[in-house]
């Protein structure tokens, strides 16, 4: 869970699965400035952070709101993790 556009899945020698996770764009409804692409380590039962975080930090944070915009908000009330 948690992922927002996952890519390259693969599994290493020890079956450990990793994947890169594309940053939310600067456009649409909701748009998100300077989310950095990702590279998780994907394990069971883990939340990795989207629709309300990107690279660790949370979307309201205001590094990441776009020349002339409102700053992005949370969509989800509560966050699994």
């Amino acid at each position: 869970m948690g992922l927002r556009n996952p890519f390259r899945l693969k599994f290493d020698r020890p079956n450990r699965l990793f994947c890169g996770n594309h940053g939310i764009d600067v456009r649409g409804n909701r748009p998100v400035n300077q989310s950095p692409d990702e590279f998780q380590w994907i394990r069971q039962g883990m939340w990795y952070g989207w629709p309300g975080y990107t690279g660790g930090q949370p979307v309201t944070n205001s590094m990441f709101k776009p020349e002339g915009t409102l700053q992005p908000t949370f969509l989800l009330r509560q966050h699994p993790m």
